[in-house]
């Protein structure tokens, strides 16, 4: 029987393997194509017993594993110190502790339910994800239709037939401009078919851009020397920092999909970092915080609010969110330090525009114009 740790990663995972006796009988990368697995899984015994650390895709890499291997215990990264907090990591270095800690029986676990419990709890995970994005295209459509109604107030006040038939009781801006020309429409089949469409198309422009797109340029990180970068897509599984191998594990739905700053981790205890950066429209920063320490920094304090019972996890430890009080202006936008022994923060931003308003190409009698001739 033979013991194996792996490091598992999106793209790929390491493997290191031990004998009864604490002897490495081997230490391999392994990338996650169907080829190289398929010649991993094949080297098992079915008496081997693997460790797995808890990421993003574990539950994938399980099913993989469990026909010929079935004697597979789950990490639980939060409690793995060893790891966590060894001054050297590599992938090489992670994975034969972990297979260390197995055979000496030392390994804290997570528990796995069976087969039909993962499967729930990955279909509740979708059901509320749709959810949760049908609620705020709901709520980002409602703010569109009040932009199109305050054009239409507007359209009505200059208006002469307007201002007649608001003389009527019950009769308002809206209800107005479709009878002020329509209403003979109203009596036909044809006139019925053109407002059903009007007002489908107004919420089908609605509808057609949830999340307005952001740009992030010009990234300058002030006293350090260390590497930064701007992230595309912010998803379960990414790498967390630059210089470490630790993981997002669970994201809050509306973090999902953003663009994100992934920053250093040795900047935490740097006092004099200052991070700028240029958006092209305007934004909310929201600052992920490591949940144990108590961000008492002057410019998160005063500028960002704690947005409570959410939370983010990750491979390394949990972290709080935060939202800047205001949304930034378009243009250069600063972050300053964590100046913490317990980790850095990272910044992700979401633009305010969200759903664009619908601009009318000419005003409603034009449109109803139209709408006679056809």
């Amino acid at each position: 029987m033979a013991y194996g740790g792996v490091d598992l990663h999106k793209r790929y995972s390491y493997v290191a393997r031990t004998s009864d006796e604490g002897e490495i009988l081997a230490q391999e990368r392994a990338e996650h194509n169907p080829k190289e697995l398929e010649a991993f899984v094949g080297s098992l015994d079915r008496d081997d017993r693997i460790a797995v650390e808890a990421t993003g895709n574990w539950y994938y890499f399980y099913e993989l594993l469990e026909e010929k291997a079935p004697n597979i215990s789950l990490a639980h990264p939060l409690k793995t110190r060893v790891i966590a907090e060894a001054r050297v990591k590599t992938d090489k270095i992670d994975s034969t502790i972990l297979a260390h800690l197995l055979r000496a029986d030392l390994l804290p676990e997570t528990h796995i339910g069976g087969l039909r419990f993962l499967q729930d709890i990955e279909l509740r995970s979708c059901y509320r994800q749709a959810v949760d994005g049908y609620l705020r295209i709901i709520e980002r459509l409602s703010v569109s239709l009040q932009e199109i109604s305050h054009e239409i107030d507007q359209i009505a006040e200059i208006n002469e037939q307007a201002q007649l038939l608001m003389s009527m009781p019950g009769i308002g801006c809206s209800t107005n401009i479709l009878l002020g020309e329509g209403l003979m429409y109203l009596k036909t089949i044809g006139g019925l078919f053109s407002i059903f469409l009007t007002v489908s198309l107004i919420y089908t422009a609605s509808a057609s851009d949830v999340r307005t797109e952001i740009e992030i340029t010009d990234l300058v990180i002030a006293n350090s020397a260390l590497s930064y970068e701007v992230a595309e897509d912010l998803q379960v599984g990414d790498k967390q920092y630059t210089d470490r191998d630790y993981t997002w594990i669970v994201l809050p739905d509306y973090l999902v999909g953003l663009k994100w700053i992934r920053t250093a981790n040795d900047d935490k205890k740097n006092p004099d970092v200052e991070i700028s950066f240029r958006i092209d429209v305007e934004a909310y920063v929201y600052i992920l915080w490591i949940a144990r320490d108590p961000a008492e920094q002057d410019w998160l304090q005063d500028n960002y609010t704690l947005l409570e019972g959410d939370e983010v996890g990750s491979t390394d430890e949990a972290l709080k969110v935060f939202r800047s009080n205001e949304p930034f202006a378009a243009g250069e936008a600063k972050t300053y330090d964590a100046n913490t022994i317990i980790g850095m923060y990272l910044i992700v931003l979401e633009a305010t525009g969200g759903v664009q308003a619908v601009e009318p190409s000419n005003k409603l009698s034009v449109t109803w114009g139209k709408l006679k001739k056809s």
